[in-house]
């Protein structure tokens, strides 16, 4: 723990690139670093327009065209892999974002974020908003969603807690978000999960 090169203080997103190399969002120093694939540090940034430094950083994600979108409050910033600025993104729809807490990507460029309003928005390759979905424990809403991931078969699965039961659910939804199932997870250390992952074999992990 600590804010020297390569180390991390409340690291709060991670994201891997088709080259291999990681990145990290660490909310407690307000930067971003990128790791090779071995954990060597190779360097970070912590602005994203000129003047403006990161402010209280989330989830995150790599789209297929290796630019890395961060979660920054209520908004996306994008930058290339250097840590160069590009833009800010927004929802077009539903209002600003609350809190950006996780991003996936499809392979076309489309991609998912998980918002602390409790919905999920889906956005076109253009980077605007076609659908938001998400009633605060419902059936097939949210109670305190979390993470994202997109399997090779295109259906993506959301992390799910409720902050009043302290238990957590992974749901399961298509590509135009229509549900498919989704089932309970046990929770053994007593502390929320927050995080999903998914391997090369399409297994689910939640941490």
């Amino acid at each position: 723990t600590g804010s020297g090169d390569g180390q991390l203080n409340n690291p709060t997103g991670i994201a891997l690139d088709g080259l291999g190399f990681v990145y990290v969002a660490d909310r407690g120093t307000r930067r971003v670093q990128k790791f090779d694939a071995n954990g060597n540090y190779l360097l970070q940034w912590n602005e994203g327009m000129p003047g403006q430094p990161l402010s209280i950083l989330f989830g995150m994600g790599v789209s297929p065209a290796g630019e890395i979108f961060v979660g920054d409050l209520d908004l996306i910033k994008v930058f290339d892999s250097n840590g160069v600025y590009q833009r800010e993104i927004s929802r077009t729809t539903g209002g600003r974002f609350f809190f950006v807490l996780d991003i996936a990507f499809t392979p076309a460029g489309n991609f998912f974020v998980v918002d602390g309003d409790d919905t999920v928005s889906r956005f076109g390759s253009d980077e605007t908003t076609n659908l938001v979905i998400g009633a605060r424990r419902s059936q097939n809403g949210f109670g305190d969603p979390r993470g994202v991931v997109r399997d090779s078969a295109g259906f993506l699965y959301v992390l799910d807690t409720d902050p009043l039961t302290n238990s957590s659910r992974i749901q399961k939804y298509t590509d135009d978000l229509q549900p498919v199932t989704s089932w309970q997870v046990s929770i053994t250390s007593g502390l929320p999960l927050r995080n999903l992952a998914v391997d090369g074999s399409d297994r689910i992990y939640a941490g």
